[in-house]
């Protein structure tokens, strides 16, 4: 019987979106905004690592993307 073993991300992308080196000052670090919000945890709950039955696994790096926003 096969069996796979899934993890999902629980912190977050791994890529700095920050256009300084800091990753935690994410936006216009220079004038904070409290509105925007950092896309590294876009990705929170998404598929990270998939653990296959021959023993190997395969890793996803999953990067933000569009955002969904209804304006309904």
């Amino acid at each position: 019987m096969e069996n796979r073993v899934f993890e999902y991300d629980q912190s977050g992308s791994e890529t700095n979106y920050s256009p300084s080196g800091n990753p935690d000052e994410y936006g216009n670090f220079l004038c904070p905004d409290s509105n925007q919000r950092n896309p590294k945890t876009f990705t929170i709950g998404l598929l990270k690592k998939m653990i296959l039955p021959e023993g190997g696994s395969v890793v996803y790096n999953f990067e933000a993307g569009e955002m969904y926003l209804d304006n309904s």
